[in-house]
């Protein structure tokens, strides 16, 4: 995150409090929606699959992202504008039964950066629920 000029406090936050991440479909919008949260600061992204948007990201870039899903793995590129020196990031979501791996990777002109996270689920409110209306 330092890479992509996240400041020395938020990375300290980070390193400190493990965020809390909530993915859901929004089925009458045909839309996901991530929620990430911590003490220090909360981000929202909806998003329709395969749909290109324009994403404020929480470090603060201006990216052109799209989002693919593929079985159990999701694609997440947010393409940084080159006029302003924005680097794109790529993250690679695999959902497996009992936790979220995710891989970040960061490029920029004569860089590439890549760190990985292992997020351990909780149990939710949806896990009992018939969740065959979404298409995952």
């Amino acid at each position: 995150m330092g890479a992509l000029g996240v400041s020395s406090f938020m990375l300290m936050g980070e390193d400190v409090m493990k965020p809390i991440i909530v993915f859901s479909f929004v089925n009458q919008l045909n839309q996901f929606k991530i929620e990430t949260s911590t003490a220090l600061k909360k981000c929202e992204l909806v998003f329709s699959l395969g749909e290109p948007f324009v994403e404020i990201t929480g470090d603060g870039r201006r990216t052109n992202s799209t989002v693919q899903l593929e079985g159990n793995i999701m694609t997440h590129v947010q393409n940084g504008e080159l006029a302003r020196g924005e680097k794109s990031t790529t993250i690679v979501r695999i959902f497996k039964e009992s936790s979220l791996e995710t891989e970040c990777t960061i490029t920029g002109p004569g860089e590439k950066i890549s760190c990985k996270r292992v997020y351990k689920r909780i149990q939710d409110d949806y896990a009992l629920q018939d969740l065959s209306l979404c298409p995952i």
